[in-house]
């Protein structure tokens, strides 16, 4: 079974459902010049843990690492703007992950389901869509920046913790 994946420099696309049910995928690595990870990609990759996604990438897929039971730490790119629908969710070991300064857009249920304990979103978003951080129960604090102008449906439904939200 699938262990280690290398990919080579000059891959730009990981197309949709690529390594989905890779459940023994341990590491990856992502060449500098990756632009795109389809839908699905490495969803139920079960023994991934870390993911360090390269700078030049401008595209992440719904649920690229959906149910990715042992991912725990994500590093999203500086010019990442939209982390799509459902992309982490249900990862539930998942307690670390920058929010690049250009981000402008957390899509629904992106990080539902996950182990987050602080979230701390970056000046410039502008939107939070619905259940976006729905049923993360390991969440303390949450800072939402002011220059949040939509929040979509419930995005922090069924976060049990002892929530405190700053704006």
């Amino acid at each position: 079974d699938l262990e280690t994946v290398v990919m080579g420099n000059n891959v730009k696309k990981i197309g949709a459902s690529a390594f989905a049910n890779a459940s023994k995928l341990k590491n990856i690595n992502f060449p500098e010049s990756l632009e795109e990870i389809g839908k699905a990609a490495f969803t139920q990759c079960k023994s991934l843990v870390s993911v360090e996604l390269p700078d030049k990438l401008s595209s992440l897929g719904e649920q690229a690492f959906y149910t990715c039971l042992a991912l725990k730490s994500v590093r999203l790119p500086d010019g990442l703007e939209i982390i799509s629908a459902s992309t982490f969710s249900d990862c539930s070991a998942l307690t670390e992950v920058n929010f690049p300064k250009s981000l402008k857009s957390i899509q629904s249920s992106a990080f539902s389901g996950t182990a987050l304990k602080e979230i701390h979103l970056p000046e410039g978003l502008e939107e939070i869509g619905s259940g976006a951080f729905h049923g993360c129960t390991s969440v303390e604090s949450v800072y939402v920046p002011s220059s949040v102008t939509k929040l979509k449906g419930t995005p922090f439904r069924d976060c049990t913790g002892e929530l405190r939200v700053d704006y």
